[in-house]
Formats: structure tokens, sequence, C-alpha cells
């Protein structure tokens, strides 16, 4: 994932060390949006980090941890350590923000860059996560409508609903490469820790194994998430079809063969 550093876009430094999230206590990912204007971000991002350090008294300045553009830039805010943007939660979810309003305008760019932060922390963390924005935490109107709107209904279908109802909806250039990006970050958490029966698995990255499965013909039952006995036959099934070896495993070799380039 590339992003604007810190350094780059002169984030003031915080009185003592951000300390990092612990990877056993994320549970998901909450969207924000700062308001104010979109343009100028490097602008903006500054003018908010001086807000939350001097006016709100964070110590750790800025209080997201990532944050989008409208020009569908990515721009490191605490990065992977702890937040400040969601009260309670802050050690047990990553902070998203979209710079500027979203009840005036959210441009495809932007979407695009925050598909590309929610793969990233999936990839990094390695097991289900939710995604949901700050009203679901309290009253107010972050992120607002349009962000709000898209979160719970493309964005939670891109990453809940198994890969050919997420493929269908692709119309644009930007739109596949959302897709592309959110299989590339399912691929990486394959690879960091191949999908086996009787361990915790990425749920999104069981599902497109499923619904894959599925459309081959090979049986791997209900698009749940769920790594049971049918997924692992159905695994076994396809293994067998491709030479690869027949564990019952989707490691990174069982996923490109289901998943080729």
């Amino acid at each position: 994932m590339r992003f604007v550093t810190r350094e780059t876009w002169g984030a003031i430094v915080p009185r003592s060390q951000l300390r990092p999230l612990k990877d056993a206590k994320v549970k998901g990912i909450v969207v924000h949006h700062t308001t104010g204007p979109a343009i100028e971000p490097g602008h903006m991002i500054g003018a908010h980090d001086r807000y939350h350090k001097h006016t709100r008294g964070w110590s750790g300045g800025l209080a997201y941890n990532w944050l989008v553009s409208a020009d569908g830039r990515i721009w490191e805010g605490r990065g992977w350590n702890q937040g400040g943007a969601t009260k309670n939660w802050n050690d047990k979810s990553v902070a998203v923000a979209y710079i500027g309003d979203s009840n005036d305008h959210l441009p495809k760019s932007a979407k695009v860059a925050l598909v590309t932060v929610f793969d990233a922390v999936h990839a990094k963390y390695g097991r289900d996560l939710w995604i949901k924005v700050h009203s679901d935490f309290k009253a107010t109107d972050c992120p607002g409508s349009e962000l709000r709107d898209w979160v719970q209904d493309e964005a939670s279908a891109l990453l809940s609903k198994g890969v050919s109802e997420a493929s269908e909806r692709p119309t644009t250039v930007d739109e596949w490469d959302a897709l592309i990006r959110f299989l590339q970050g399912l691929r990486a958490a394959v690879r960091a820790s191949p999908l086996r029966r009787w361990r915790r698995n990425n749920q999104y990255a069981v599902m497109a194994v499923q619904n894959v499965l599925n459309i081959k013909g090979f049986q791997a039952g209900k698009v749940d998430g769920k790594y049971g006995k049918r997924t692992k036959r159905a695994v076994l099934s396809f293994q067998a079809t491709q030479f690869l070896p027949r564990n019952g495993v989707v490691g990174i070799a069982t996923w490109d063969a289901l998943f080729p380039a």
C-alpha cells in the first residue's frame, strides 16, 4: 500500500511514542470523515492534526490511522498504532477517514483508495474484521450520508458476498481496480495464513473460495465463510483436477489455481 508518510505531510511529533496496535485485539475498521473541504488535502490534514493536538489535547495528534483524499491518495495518520477517533474502541479498531465531507460528494477515486486500505488492514491482521461507521458507535453525523451508505451497501457487499456477486458489479476501470486490489489483499492473507479446517480463517477468503468452487461445480455448499467438511471435500476434489497436493488446505498454490491472474 503506497501512502503519503507522516514525515512528508509534516505531522506534529507526538509528546510520547505512539503505542502499536496489538494484532489479537483488533476487531474491525471504523470509517470516518474529517469534515471541511476536500481540496488541498495536504493542508487539511495538517489543520486536523493541529486541531486534535492543540485544541482537543490529544497527545498523539491526528486521531485517525489512515486517511484518503478525493484524488485517491492514501495518507498515514497514526498508521498501525493505536488511534484516537472512536471512544472505547481505539485499541481494538483501525480508524480510516475520508478527508472532506462526504455529504458533499464521495468520488470513485476515494472509494478505490478506501478499498485499498481495507485490503491492507485485512492482509495485516489476517482474520475476520467487520467494517462499521462512526455513527454505529455514537450519535454523530460522521461519516456523512454518502460514505455511510457506501460502506453499508457497496463496500460491505464487496467484502462479504463472494466473488461472483461482487464481480458482477464493476462497470468501470476504477471499480475493477478496486475488486483486483481486494483479491490481492485476500491473496496476501492466504499467503500469511493458509485456509484449512479446524482453524480460525479469514472469513472473506473462505467465502471467495467457496463461491468459486461452487461456480466450478465442486459443491462447497453454502457461502458462509466457515471451512467445514463440505468445503474441505470440495478443495480436495479441485486439487485433484489441478495436479496439486491433495491436502484440503488452500495455500498460495491452490489459491492461484482458483484465482488465476
